[in-house]
């Protein structure tokens, strides 16, 4: 019903009342609508609403409040990418000293449109009500995500303000990618911040949206076979773009061809390849690197790191692994290819001719009992190892090559293939092949003490002094005791803090690296930094010696020799230098004096 109202003025200030004295009674709780409006007023509903809606009947008198003049106020909302605002999303204008505030009905179309609205200054406020696992910021117009910065809209009296505004855009991370040498852009790589995107166009910018909070986000860019992958953290906030630029480590790069001759190559598996470097013991990469090859065969592995490389090439189908050679494969790393490798060059290798894989297999026993050897393993690569608890091994997926294969158990010294007691392992495709080993029964219970200033010891090594083989490894203590061969020099290595160092042996005043134990007893061993742990890595020595005397092998026992050329040097595997000439040992071929030493 419409009711006539008269204004009066007092002291007590403006009021209306019903001059007709009608009273309408409603029952407390029912749900009602009252408008209230009068000339040069904008009209109020419920207590003080700009538009329809309705309150609850209550025995408790209702104040209305009308304010002179009425303005039309519009809005157009609109998310980030111009699409309709999420529905969640509620609209509060609230008056500038802050004693009014209205949440605004948004249509579905993302309009606002209020006809009476009393005039002067205004904020409007837009925030999440509902739930997300991303959810909006509180946002003021214009499209700031600060109370502080909000601006003011001004409604007039018989005008119409209208404005527009956009929720605020995602946190936006822009990734530079850049050479780390060069400083050139890179292009045609894959940034993942939230999704993987792919592809930065000619500046090398890659850029993607997070979400709309405030953290830290992980960047992890990839371009592969040239550059090694960086990663690095970025903290992002909604309604801004955050620059990053990221450097990326150029790589060495293998250029080479697959020709898998296999009966069942397996088109759909990477090549994979492990690098193998040290003069003592062989240092395998961590993990491989991987590539598809392309149609024609041609394939592209990288990134490496500089220096001197071998590869082992990692089984793949019915293709046996390998070392890579330089006509074909290998399976001794004494016959594979070395190779020259620089940051950001292409190297060009010898083609990767694979072959079907055959095994070996046999029983790993005591050279002294001929029982079989507890918790023995064979292992002929990363990956390809043969372990068992009753003597017994099995390796598979090898190619039809002839094989080195290192042998260990607890308690016995570590041997190898062409070792007396362990036969060279000729594989061949398709079939399995028998090769028992007995472990040498000849070996010295050795101990060594660390001296002097070295920190926390991490490792020591003993190696084979001639095939550079490793002997014994222990790890995280402060003393060893290891099993060494009798009568066969070695040399030792300290790895501590960071830093690697040799032990040196001496007789008068002359230093050697090379030590051979022999006897029932052998004396302690106690290596100190800078005294008798030195950091020079020695040579290996150019030939076997076998039955030596107790004590250092010096140097002198060996002449000069050439070089061989082409491939690696003869005996020490080493590589060709970057002059052409080979690597070889300064004191070359055994003297007549050390022959007088070995035995036949």
């Amino acid at each position: 019903r419409q009711i006539p109202l008269t204004t009066s003025t007092s002291s007590q200030g403006t009021s209306e009342s019903d001059p007709s004295g009608e009273t309408i009674t409603i029952f407390t709780g029912n749900l009602i609508q009252l408008r209230v409006s009068a000339p040069g007023f904008a009209t109020v509903w419920r207590p003080d609403d700009p538009e329809p809606s309705g309150t609850f009947a209550t025995g408790v008198p209702l104040a209305v409040r009308l304010r002179p003049g009425a303005g039309r106020f519009t809005a157009v909302l609109k998310d980030h990418d111009g699409t309709r605002p999420p529905p969640r999303i509620a609209a509060t204008l609230t008056s500038s000293d802050g004693t009014w505030s209205y949440k605004l009905p948004i249509r579905f179309d993302g309009t606002i449109d209020l006809a009476e609205m009393p005039p002067g200054h205004y904020r409007l406020r837009l925030n999440d009500e509902g739930y997300s696992m991303s959810p909006r910021p509180t946002q003021w117009y214009p499209a700031t995500l600060s109370s502080a910065d909000a601006g003011l809209i001004t409604i007039t009296d018989g005008q119409t303000t209208a404005i527009a505004e956009s929720m605020a855009i995602p946190a936006t991370v822009e990734v530079l990618l850049r050479d780390a040498l060069s400083g050139a852009p890179i292009t045609e790589a894959c940034v993942t911040i939230r999704r993987e995107v792919c592809g930065g166009g000619t500046d090398g910018v890659y850029r993607d949206l997070l979400d709309f909070r405030t953290s830290s986000s992980h960047v992890h860019a990839v371009h592969l076979p040239d550059h090694f992958t960086a990663s690095t953290s970025v903290t992002a906030a909604p309604g801004k773009v955050t620059q990053v630029t990221l450097k990326m480590e150029p790589g060495a790069v293998i250029a080479t061809t697959y020709r898998d001759g296999t009966v069942d190559p397996a088109a759909t598996d990477p090549v994979c390849v492990y690098t193998a470097q040290g003069r003592w013991g062989t240092e395998f990469s961590a993990l491989p690197v991987c590539a598809m090859p392309a149609a024609d065969g041609a394939l592209r592995l990288g990134p490496f790191r500089p220096g001197w490389v071998q590869l082992f090439v990692a089984p793949r189908g019915a293709a046996g692994a390998q070392w890579l050679g330089y006509h074909g494969g290998t399976g001794d790393r004494r016959n594979a290819a070395v190779i020259s490798l620089s940051a950001g060059v292409v190297t060009t290798a010898p083609a990767i001719v694979p072959a079907r894989s055959g095994s070996v297999h046999g029983v790993l026993r005591h050279g002294s009992t001929g029982e079989p050897a507890v918790s023995a393993c064979a292992v002929a690569g990363p990956g390809l190892v043969g372990c068992s608890t009753q003597g017994h091994y099995t390796l598979d997926r090898l190619g039809p090559y002839q094989w080195t294969i290192d042998y260990s158990s607890n308690g016995l010294l570590k041997t190898w293939s062409g070792r007396s007691g362990a036969p060279r392992v000729q594989l061949v495709s398709g079939q399995s092949t028998v090769a028992d080993v007995s472990f040498p029964s000849s070996a010295l219970d050795q101990t060594v003490e660390f001296g002097g200033p070295a920190g926390t010891p991490l490792a020591l090594r003993v190696f084979d002094a001639w095939t550079g083989r490793e002997l014994l490894d222990r790890y995280d203590v402060d003393s060893v005791v290891g099993l060494v061969p009798r009568y066969e020099p070695v040399t030792v290595q300290l790895e501590y803090d960071g830093e690697r160092c040799w032990a040196y042996f001496t007789e008068g005043r002359r230093m050697t690296p090379y030590f051979v134990a022999g006897g029932r007893e052998i004396s302690m061993i106690t290596l100190t930094p800078g005294v008798n742990c030195l950091p020079g890595e020695p040579p290996r020595l150019p030939a076997p010696v076998r039955g030596a005397a107790k004590g250092p092998v010096f140097v002198s026992m060996f002449t000069p020799a050439p070089a061989p050329r082409g491939g690696p040097t003869a005996h020490t595997g080493a590589a060709p230098s970057p002059t052409g000439r080979a690597v070889v040992s300064p004191w070359g071929r055994p003297s007549v004096g050390m022959m007088a030493r070995v035995k036949p």
